[in-house]
């Protein structure tokens, strides 16, 4: 059963890991230490909200859930918190791998994460100037690692705190404007906007998944069928018939 507090829904949680499938929409949230993405992705996930300092709050978060999509069709969700560790690792393998386009042993699982990633949700701080500076740099190392249909959106977080903001709401939309990603402004804590950013998601990823399929069935033609000979007529041929 489903529940709403705070006016986000809970999902349907699964515990095994995730498995290919063509409703299965794997998703990112990237962003500086400490700006909030682990507590966002907890609040999409599970609904919760962890205070910082916690044991909770501090450790990495992955999960998959169902997600119940407009059409009444349900998405499986794979939501991942990627830290700037593991991203700084990610760009240095990508420019290896561009370098010398080999690499010596085998990727560790990390490098793993931005394979098949439908979207990103690329997260700031607002009450912290230096978590959306830091945005242009980290675009540039996404640039090498996701796949041009990616969908990507920009989410402020702690909209709670409008009281302590650094970033301003427009400083935000023109940066969105100029890049072409969505803006939200959310809140883990009270749960304020953070279900219509994931719903907008995954309605996006879902509309280019589906018009990719459309793609390749049109491409794909229906092999001629072998002709079908008549026996009788090719021996009247042969044998001159009248």
């Amino acid at each position: 059963m489903t529940s709403k507090a705070n006016g986000v829904q809970n999902h349907y949680l699964i515990t095994d890991q995730p498995q290919y499938a063509r409703n299965r929409f794997k998703i990112a949230a990237v962003g500086t230490d400490r700006c909030g993405k682990t507590a966002f992705a907890r609040r999409l996930a599970r609904n919760i909200f962890c205070e910082p300092g916690t044991a909770d709050a501090s450790e990495p978060f992955r999960q998959v859930f169902h997600k119940k999509m407009s059409d009444g069709t349900c998405a499986k969700v794979e939501l991942i918190d990627v830290g700037m560790e593991q991203l700084n690792e990610h760009s240095r393998t990508a420019n290896i791998i561009r370098q010398r386009m080999v690499i010596d042993g085998s990727p560790t699982s990390t490098c793993t994460e931005f394979v098949d990633l439908r979207g990103i949700f690329l997260l700031y701080d607002i009450t912290d100037g230096k978590s959306f500076t830091e945005l242009s740099n980290i675009i540039g190392d996404l640039s090498h690692l996701i796949s041009p249909d990616c969908e990507i959106f920009l989410i402020g977080c702690k909209a709670d705190r409008r009281e302590d903001r650094k970033v301003s709401f427009k400083d935000a939309e023109d940066m969105s404007l100029k890049i072409g990603f969505s803006l939200f402004e959310t809140s883990a804590k009270s749960g304020a906007n953070c279900e219509l950013a994931l719903t907008e998601m995954l309605e996006k990823v879902y509309e280019k998944h589906e018009e990719a399929a459309g793609y390749v069935c049109d491409a794909t033609e229906e092999a001629e069928p072998p002709p079908r000979f008549n026996l009788p007529h090719i021996f009247c041929q042969m044998w001159n018939c009248g």
